[in-house]
């Protein structure tokens, strides 16, 4: 997963592999992954987060596996497993070049809130984006 978020996001705005570390060992919060054959080709990480909130920490699909919706799928996962735990109001954020999150974002439902300043460091500034939960979001199948 740390390899594939290496491949998605530019120096700065990957991970370190101690934040995967942290998600997926520490804090055990829900991850979801896309597998083709026996290679993991996206997933998504989620927190929890206090007051009835959560966080898509990230989404990462492959190049080549784009445009198949695999990003919406994992988004539905990850939102209905978050709502199943209570969580009312989910958060993400952006970076503001990224023209192609932002419209994925906007299409599921997700709305712009403010500008984090430096929130990549030199990397960047990135729009806040929220959603608030209603439970039973999507139907299977």
């Amino acid at each position: 997963m740390w390899r594939i978020d290496q491949v998605c996001f530019d120096e700065g705005i990957a991970f370190s592999p101690d934040i995967f570390f942290y998600h997926l060992l520490i804090k055990t919060d829900p991850a979801f992954v896309a597998v083709e054959g026996r290679k993991i080709v996206a997933f998504i990480l989620t927190a929890r987060e206090r007051n009835n909130s959560g966080q898509i920490v990230t989404i990462d699909v492959l190049p080549a596996h784009r445009k198949r919706g695999i990003g919406r799928k994992l988004m539905e996962l990850a939102e209905n497993s978050l709502s199943e735990a209570g969580v009312k109001t989910i958060k993400l954020q952006s970076a503001v070049d990224n023209s192609v999150a932002i419209s994925f974002y906007k299409k599921l439902d997700y709305t712009q809130k403010g500008l984090l300043k430096n929130y990549y460091g030199n990397s960047g500034d990135a729009f806040l984006f929220t959603k608030e939960l209603s439970g039973g979001l999507y139907d299977e199948g």
